[in-house]
């Protein structure tokens, strides 16, 4: 979908960089030996923090992969950012490509003052070719048409782009982390005090869609029950369903609560995490203690220390050790289309030549 006519002319008044972008990018397509400019869409945002932390892929015509839509068109894309100042003028480019480190949005300011930026281009540019004759002799057969996306990043009102990479990092490593960590704010849960006291069992678990279920039985009959993305939604809930009596789930879910199909993909503190990979955990009153359990199976992870040395040297293994068990990890080309990956094995297995290298329960 292009920008309409009028509206383009007076975004490139505004912007005149988009004019130079779009002749930078003219194309033959077929048997024309007519340069044409490419369609056209361009949209005005502005910059926020998860702009600065924005990734993108490129689909080159050599990756072994491509787009496809409309039956046999075949499509690559490639991506990059420009920084452009007070003049309308380029003065820094950051392009994805297959690399060894990751590369965000932000990066773009690495060799340049961010206080000299106006604003921010994000370019697109799709190249549609015709389906091969013969796939025995390429992915793509010849170009039919371009198409150009342009999506400019303003700064943002109430904060200058120094300031956003900031405020965009410590959000960032907040949330990266937050699965060490215990919930911030716990709510009073009376109702799941009660219950244990009076006979029952707390179990907790992640349903298939991914949802943090929790569930409260007193000789094989459910007393109060709880589903939420995180844990400890579930648990207020479930604690509210025991004090009301234990309510049907259709007058529950969407009703008070949201029906939510799904879990979410990423851990709000360290019990929630517990949950989101599979495992479970239960809660039962033992004379006047209360017994906390965990239980599941872990799978062996990389140290962070092994994953950091390898990848600034990649190509060369460091190895780790685990359980009694000897690992080389390494971080290299290990994907078909050449991105890069890490790679373990094994080296030396313990005396319990039975132990299972790459799992475990625990309890």
């Amino acid at each position: 979908m292009s920008t309409n006519k009028k509206r383009l002319f007076e975004l490139i008044e505004k912007f005149p960089i988009i004019h130079d972008i779009r002749e930078g990018w003219r194309y033959s397509a077929e048997s024309s030996r007519y340069k044409r400019v490419p369609v056209t869409d361009v949209i005005v945002l502005r910059a926020d923090e998860s702009f600065m932390y924005r990734q993108e892929h490129d689909i080159k015509i050599d990756g072994g992969s491509y787009l496809i839509r409309d039956g046999m068109e075949r499509g690559t894309r490639e991506t990059y950012l420009m920084a452009v100042d007070i003049n309308h003028t380029e003065i820094a480019r950051l392009k994805w490509s297959v690399n060894p480190f990751e590369t965000y949005a932000k990066d773009v300011f690495g060799a340049i003052d961010p206080e000299a930026v106006k604003y921010l281009l994000w370019v697109e540019v799709n190249d549609w070719h015709n389906g091969p004759a013969d796939e025995n002799k390429g992915l793509f057969g010849t170009l039919i048409r371009r198409e150009l996306y342009i999506t400019i990043y303003q700064q943002h009102s109430e904060m200058t782009f120094t300031t956003l990479i900031g405020s965009a990092e410590q959000n960032y490593y907040r949330e990266r982390n937050a699965y060490k960590r215990l919930p911030a704010v716990m709510s009073d849960l009376p109702g799941l005090e009660r219950a244990l006291k009076e006979g029952g069992r707390l179990h907790a678990f992640r349903s298939g869609g991914g949802l943090r279920v929790v569930r409260i039985d007193r000789k094989d009959k459910c007393i109060g029950y709880g589903e939420h993305p995180h844990v400890e939604e579930a648990l207020i809930h479930a604690n509210s369903d025991y004090l009301a009596g234990q309510r049907e789930y259709e007058d529950t879910y969407g009703v008070l609560y949201t029906h939510y199909l799904t879990g979410d993909s990423k851990a709000t503190n360290i019990l929630d995490a517990w949950i989101l990979q599979g495992h479970t955990f239960d809660c039962w009153m033992d004379s006047d203690l209360i017994s906390f359990q965990l239980r599941g199976a872990v799978q062996v992870q990389i140290p962070e220390w092994a994953k950091e040395l390898t990848k600034k040297r990649p190509g060369r293994p460091v190895r780790w050790y685990c359980r009694g068990i000897i690992y080389q990890t390494i971080y290299d080309k290990v994907f078909p289309n050449g991105s890069y990956g890490y790679s373990t094995k094994v080296i030396k297995q313990n005396k319990n030549k039975k132990t299972d290298p790459w799992n475990y329960n625990v309890i």
